[in-house]
């Protein structure tokens, strides 16, 4: 290799470290904001992140086809190299006319070059910033920034549901535990919504039918039906089925997933010391049924609000976990900018080109987290090929059973009561 291939490798590479200091310099938080539709004015904040404490120059600006509805208390903020954090707050106008669904705007924060001088000229042009220095006439750009998104919930005519379908990781024989994430998006409520999950093989024969649980769902308002199976097929990829029944009407999600090639089990996750508004240590406790060492685990968490939008991302350092042992696996959650509420927290274990997952529940509180696994709430077996019983028909047979021996009481004490007299 000749010098001058040498040289702008060596560039190349200066260029990038450049680029990534560069691109690392800011952070903004919360990075999604869900409003309901609604009449009037809903105001908002974005605490702006000076993640390299250095003086930063940021214009704030909002795109989309609803950014005229933001409107900011500044336009640019001036952070010094001595603050960690610079918040702005901002005000929503609801649009009218809105169509049904989840809306979205994206709030831009940008960090301007150093060159730009208090009171020169700022103009958005197509999602880029411009500076006209006033003195010298010469036109700036920056495109680096970081971005939020405010979204607005519009409620569909009559009842309406979105839903999202989780499924825990498994090996043969092992209880597999199918979570449906349920959004109640309708003007009306729904008195009920319960489902059936398919299972199917690799050609696409059916293998089993599990009942979920079943609940009612206000308008706007979330839920989980859920029901567990034992996983009593050989190692591969299957089908999920859900089909979600709800007043009448009907909609149905399909995922894949894996029996039998997961080598480590997600057993928990533990918080010690939790209080909003900190950084919480999380550890996910991970479980081995392999026998020999597993290199290089690591974990990401998603923190999932009501309306099953991701409000942070966790990922814990990587580790080896032993032959058939346990492991611990830490990361740490900054939990600024959230609220006392119910979350989901999705849970993924990365290993060997695998993927091991697990959806837990959370109830947030300000000084402790309260967190429980989905397969918690059962639902039951109501077919599977080659069983002709299910768990309704032998609560059917008990309650004959009951009935057969209450009735043999009552002729026996009236055969006993005719021999007396």
């Amino acid at each position: 290799m000749n010098n001058k291939k040498l040289m702008q490798i060596f560039v190349i590479l200066i260029v990038l470290v450049i680029s990534i200091n560069f691109v690392t310099a800011l952070g903004v938080t919360p990075a999604r904001k869900l409003f309901d539709y609604g009449e009037g004015l809903e105001s908002g904040e974005l605490r702006i992140i000076n993640s390299q404490n250095k003086d930063l120059k940021l214009a704030v600006y909002a795109t989309g086809d609803y950014a005229d509805a933001i409107s900011f208390e500044k336009d640019v903020i001036y952070i010094s190299a001595s603050e960690s954090a610079k918040t702005v707050g901002y005000t929503l106008t609801m649009p009218e006319n809105l169509a049904p669904g989840r809306q979205s705007i994206d709030l831009i924060i940008l960090e301007l070059p150093t060159e730009l001088k208090e009171g020169n000229t700022v103009i958005t042009d197509n999602g880029v910033i411009i500076m006209q220095d006033k003195k010298e006439n010469e036109m700036l750009s920056a495109t680096t920034a970081v971005i939020a998104k405010v979204f607005i919930d519009v409620p569909y005519p009559g009842k309406y549901i979105n839903a999202d379908l989780h499924v825990s990781s498994a090996n043969t024989d092992e209880t597999i535990t199918f979570a449906v994430s349920l959004f109640g998006k309708g003007e009306e409520n729904i008195d009920d919504v319960g489902g059936v999950i398919i299972i199917k093989g690799p050609t696409n024969e059916e293998i089993a039918r599990v009942q979920t649980t079943s609940r009612s769902l206000g308008s706007g308002e979330d839920g989980k039906i859920v029901a567990n199976w034992k996983a009593g097929v050989n190692p591969g990829v299957y089908y999920a089925e859900a089909v979600i029944n709800f007043d009448g009407e009907q909609i149905v999600k399909r995922t894949t997933f894996m029996v039998g090639s997961n080598n480590l089990k997600i057993k928990d996750i533990l918080i010690d010391k939790f209080k909003l508004g900190q950084i919480a240590k999380v550890d996910v406790i991970a479980e081995s049924v392999w026998n020999e060492e597993i290199k290089d685990v690591y974990a990401e968490l998603d923190i999932l609000d009501e309306r099953g939008i991701s409000l942070r991302n966790v990922k814990t350092s990587a580790i080896n976990i032993p032959s058939l042992g346990t492991g611990i696996l830490s990361g740490y959650w900054d939990t600024e900018g959230m609220v006392i509420g119910n979350y989901d927290i999705s849970v993924k274990l990365f290993y060997e080109n695998k993927i091991s997952e697990k959806l837990f529940q959370a109830i947030i509180n300000a000084d402790n987290i309260q967190i429980s696994d989905t397969a918690a709430i059962a639902g039951q077996v109501i077919k599977e090929s080659g069983e002709g019983s299910s768990t309704i028909s032998l609560l059917i047979m008990a309650v004959i059973i009951l009935i057969v021996i209450n009735i043999s009481w009552l002729l026996y004490f009236k055969k006993f009561k005719k021999k007396k007299e």
